[in-house]
């Protein structure tokens, strides 16, 4: 399979991805694209803010969601099928510009939305009362029937939406999630494509791990990244784009045959 992006482009990733502070990133991310956070916040169902000045294809914003902030970068048609980036722990949105997993999403037609979840990024920490909810979050949003990526440490909170509602969704890519073994009785049953995605080389959770999932999940497939570790899609992000962009497809194809 052609590979778009060279090695030295996943290197300067990797260096890029090591000198991500969360807060700092997002924050000089923003003010790099000339948006003032404070004046960039939205109601639920407002227009979204100008395109950031230098990335025509991405746009900024932030919204109220039960007396917090979050912060979230948005690209693509807003009619593409949706696909919700979320991040693990030394992780933000602005990762996924990073590694220019934003703007290929929507240059191949996808509606992808990078969240900073609570906490992270330049997203405030939840106040006190109910844990975060992403399918509180994704119906406020007003996407339908999205795709969940789940990198690592944001398991936690894919899971519980895969779990209970999974028919709100159109596909689940989880990479490398922690707390499998968990949720892996609970997601027995479940019909979602799925892809499962995980570096060879991961020493932080076990690639056994991706089998778990497979047999839980209905509709599961596997893919296995060499030569890559945990963060698969900084250490060989060609390879990750490839694998994922061809479960979307397949998706967008059932999604076309639904209308």
């Amino acid at each position: 399979m052609q590979t778009s992006y060279s090695s030295a482009h996943g290197a300067a990733v990797r260096a890029a991805a090591a000198r991500i502070g969360s807060l700092m990133v997002a924050a000089v991310f923003a003010m790099s694209c000339g948006l003032e956070t404070s004046e960039r916040t939205e109601p639920s169902g407002s227009a979204p803010p100008a395109a950031a000045p230098g990335a025509p294809w991405l746009v900024a914003r932030q919204v109220e969601h039960r007396g917090t902030t979050i912060h979230l970068l948005e690209a693509g048609p807003e009619d593409g099928l949706p696909v919700v980036l979320l991040h693990g722990a030394r992780f933000h949105s602005g990762t996924w510009h990073t590694t220019g997993t934003l703007e290929l999403l929507a240059t191949h037609g996808y509606h992808a939305v990078a969240l900073d979840l609570p906490g992270f990024g330049a997203s405030d920490a939840l106040a006190a009362g109910p844990p975060f909810a992403l399918g509180e979050l994704v119906e406020q949003l007003r996407l339908e029937r999205p795709v969940i990526v789940a990198p690592s440490m944001s398991g936690r909170y894919a899971f519980p939406l895969v779990i209970q509602s999974a028919d709100t969704l159109a596909g689940f890519v989880p990479i490398a999630p922690g707390g499998v073994r968990d949720v892996t009785e609970q997601l027995r049953g479940i019909e979602l494509p799925t892809l499962v995605i995980w570096g060879a080389n991961d020493e932080l959770v076990p690639a056994e791990q991706a089998d778990e999932l497979v047999r839980a999940i209905s509709g599961s497939r596997k893919l296995i990244v060499e030569n890559a570790s945990h963060a698969c899609y900084i250490d060989q992000p060609e390879r990750f784009h490839d694998g994922l962009l061809e479960f979307l497809a397949d998706l967008d194809v059932g999604r076309a045959n639904r209308r």
